[in-house]
């Protein structure tokens, strides 16, 4: 199947046509990926990946069935981060194990999201993006409000701007009337500090005079849930996915925020979650920070099957 086909075969045309009728900053994500030049090497990898699934499906009975399931989370705004970490580590897995499985207790909502044999025996894999805490994720949909309200302020500028915090629709009011104000003066390239924190630099001046757009934005806040418990929080829900039948991974795509934390959490109270759960014969978290292993490896003590050491190995090399 060559590569429009396997895009064709999971991104309904549908979902083209959606995105095209969004404004650009509300776009998501994966459309940016599928059409920007300068994402060809990410676009190439989502190709790659989604044409090892295929051919992990086409060998299973319920493929058809398992495909439309993966398609509609896959274009969701709400699944498509967690649907991207299951390609990532499918990826992953695909030279490391064979007989690999999709959602393999599919249609139960409760099971993991891969079984596949690694080396001797087989076992589970539960996949998830670990990407902000909620509090978090309630101030990133305030600045995506923010970054829309903008674009319709008349400027033609192309900005970029920092605050301290956004956390409440009051928070959203004012910076906005701030910006909408200050941007009526037809500010010149440069930087430019205004009022309550905020920093702004304007980068080109000459853009569609009916529009403001913003580059990008930089936050500092505070006061947010710890980010130990929403890792363990996210850890004891993805246990529950396990079956406790066979070794079981919970395999965690951690954000930059998350790099300190990790490590720090499945130390100390993490090992908790592990006697409460012992279905769980490890935790993989994976990677992107330049200098920290892309992948590492949290071996649970009280597992009902506890990993050997190729099995760490396969789990934790990043060698093809």
């Amino acid at each position: 199947m060559d590569d429009d086909a396997i895009l064709r075969s999971y991104i309904p045309a549908k979902w083209w046509d959606e995105q095209r009728a969004r404004r650009p900053l509300k776009r998501q994500t994966l459309y940016w990926m599928l059409t920007e030049p300068r994402y060809e090497d990410r676009k190439k990898l989502i190709i790659r990946a989604l044409e090892i699934l295929e051919t992990v499906l086409a060998a299973d009975d319920r493929g058809t069935a398992k495909r439309a399931e993966f398609v509609g989370k896959f274009v969701d705004d709400d699944h498509q981060e967690d649907m991207g970490a299951e390609l990532t580590e499918l990826v992953f897995l695909s030279p490391r194990s064979s007989a690999i499985v999709y959602a393999p207790q599919f249609p139960d909502k409760k099971g993991p999201d891969f079984q596949c044999d690694l080396i001797s025996r087989q076992i589970e894999v539960e996949v998830t993006k670990l990407s902000g805490t909620e509090s978090e994720l309630r101030a990133e949909g305030l600045r995506d409000q923010l970054d829309d309200q903008l674009s319709d302020v008349p400027s033609g500028r192309l900005i970029s701007f920092g605050v301290l915090s956004i956390r409440t629709t009051e928070d959203l009011a004012a910076v906005y009337r701030s910006m909408k104000k200050w941007l009526a003066t037809q500010p010149e390239e440069g930087e430019h500090d205004l009022a309550n924190g905020l920093r702004v630099k304007v980068w080109r001046t000459n853009l569609d005079s009916q529009q403001t757009v913003v580059l990008g934005h930089s936050w500092k806040n505070s006061g947010f849930d710890p980010y130990e418990k929403q890792i363990l929080r996210k850890v004891r829900k993805k246990a529950g996915q396990l079956t406790g039948l066979r070794p079981g991974v919970v395999v965690l795509n951690a954000d930059l925020e998350y790099s300190i934390m990790f490590s720090e959490t499945m130390n100390s109270k993490g090992q908790t979650v592990f006697r409460m759960h012992p279905q769980i014969s490890a935790i993989v978290r994976v990677s992107r920070v330049r200098g920290e292993a892309p992948r590492t490896l949290f071996q649970n003590p009280w597992a009902s099957h506890p990993l050997n050491e190729e099995e760490v190995e396969l789990l934790t090399s990043t060698r093809d």
